[in-house]
């Protein structure tokens, strides 16, 4: 890696051309958010890394070692919005492009001294060399950080944008939430449950004022083809059956307890309430073994069962038209011994069985529900619950963003829930590398009577043996 700290005024700024237009489309009102949310001084500004993943360092001034950047970041001391956060008597200066590029006085040891305006050169001589736009060193507080010509490019274009644009879904007095319900289709009636409750609860917020002096709106779409995430802050419940490529058209975070996907690999800004599809599998997967000491047979959608000859258990991933009548006939096989393993959400419950034979995953029960809770509007359905359980989510998220939300910030206090009580379920917990905020299924027996026993709760394994579904599609039936 290239240090900077000893020829600054070499430095190609051929970069500032690319700015321009961003900052010439602020002026004529268009977007600028996709520009900035894609830039690589991004990643250097909020957590210190560099996206060519060259290691980065920062060093105190008057220090004689040096640490990773990522233990500095600039997001730390200076803000999202380049403001700065006071903190242990020390207050970083704003650093929004508008206020580096004026002339300004500074407190030092010595009393007030004037700096002149920043440019691009002297800003980089700065963040490399402690130095101000005068010549006269920084405040020891001040990281000097050890980046290469290109990180340092990418730093200082980004840097100019800081405060000069407006997040998705934000307006002065507007702060707009989005989701896909399908008016008709198989989907329509729970569609129809989850607008109904969405829409009861932010009439409430903006019954108490809103939130920081904004209006909360839901924009509703009836499609992800449809969907503008250009519009919405963050997306709530959105019904999505289909290819992942739709899914992943949907921006910023995602509150996504009915999403469906088909080999769809983990959107790191997408957070499941319940598990996922694959996580269910796994569980399923697991209890079969379990229970029988047999590795399971995993039949995946489209796979026929009369190919199925053995007497290991077997875990459907998912009821298309004919399967729920293949389990139906095995369970009324006499000759036909083995265990059937189900989700629930895919499936439903098949015809009884003679047997005790069919086992079903529920991602919750009726018992998780709190009393307090039970008596709320809408808590009579499971549809109804969850998606209390999104909105007063979001809201205690949205709540603690403050007046200034970026949709980064949504997704690291998404990533900072753990264990959280939802009184209409299992607790919820997520984190940088989880984005399914339950991981197991209540496991309930059925013969001809109905459920037997007492039904049991099973977490996914952390390091899962036996066959497995890489990516099964649960559909998204809720009773």
């Amino acid at each position: 890696m290239t240090s900077l700290g000893t020829a600054p005024s070499t430095l190609n700024l051929s970069r500032r051309a690319r700015l321009v237009a961003g900052l010439l489309s602020v002026g004529l009102g268009l977007a600028v958010v996709p520009c900035l949310a894609e830039a690589p001084g991004r990643q250097i500004y909020e957590r210190g890394t560099s996206p060519s993943g060259q290691a980065l360092t920062a060093r105190l001034g008057g220090a004689d070692f040096e640490l990773p950047a990522s233990a500095l970041p600039c997001l730390g001391c200076h803000g999202a919005d380049g403001a700065g956060n006071a903190e242990g008597g020390v207050t970083p200066a704003d650093i929004t492009w508008d206020a580096l590029t004026r002339p300004a006085r500074r407190r030092t040891e010595r009393g007030w001294v004037e700096r002149p305006a920043y440019d691009r050169r002297t800003l980089i001589r700065a963040v490399t060399l402690g130095v101000d736009a005068g010549g006269r060193e920084l405040d020891t507080t001040m990281p000097r950080y050890g980046l290469s010509r290109q990180d340092a490019e990418d730093l200082v274009t980004f840097i100019e944008g800081l405060g000069l644009y407006d997040e998705p879904g934000i307006e002065p007095d507007v702060l707009r939430l989005g989701t896909v319900l399908p008016s008709a289709g198989p989907h329509g009636a729970l569609a129809a449950t989850v607008g109904r409750v969405l829409n009861d609860e932010l009439a409430l917020w903006n019954g108490r004022g809103g939130l920081f002096g904004r209006r909360v709106e839901l924009q509703v779409f009836d499609s992800v083809a449809a969907a503008d995430s250009g519009r919405v802050f963050l997306w709530l419940l959105p019904i999505v059956d289909g290819s992942p490529e739709l899914a992943a058209t949907l921006e910023g975070p995602v509150l996504a307890p009915f999403v469906s996907f088909v080999a769809a690999p983990p959107s790191p800004h997408v957070f499941h309430l319940l598990p996922d599809a694959a996580t269910q599998i796994k569980v399923l997967v697991h209890a079969a073994h379990t229970a029988t000491g047999r590795p399971p047979t995993v039949l995946r959608d489209g796979e026929p069962w009369a190919e199925l000859a053995d007497d290991n258990p077997v875990v459907v991933t998912r009821c298309d038209a004919a399967r729920p009548a293949e389990i139906t006939a095995s369970l009324r096989d006499p000759k036909d011994r083995r265990m059937i393993f189900a989700p629930v959400a895919s499936c439903g419950r098949p015809a009884s069985s003679p047997a005790p034979r069919l086992v079903l995953g529920f991602p919750t029960l009726p018992g998780d529900v709190e009393a307090t809770f039970a008596a709320r509007p809408h808590a009579d359905s499971a549809a109804g619950r969850l998606a209390l359980v999104a909105a007063d989510l979001t809201f205690e998220i949205l709540r603690d963003l403050g007046r200034r939300p970026r949709r980064t910030d949504a997704i690291r206090a998404l990533e900072s829930v753990y264990n959280r009580p939802t009184g209409g379920g299992p607790p919820l917990t997520f984190s940088l590398d989880r984005r399914s905020g339950s991981t197991g299924l209540w496991l309930v027996t059925f013969d001809d009577a109905g459920p037997t026993g007492t039904p049991r709760w099973v977490e996914a394994p952390l390091f899962p043996t036996g066959p497995t579904s890489e990516t099964p599609t649960v559909g998204s039936s809720l009773n």
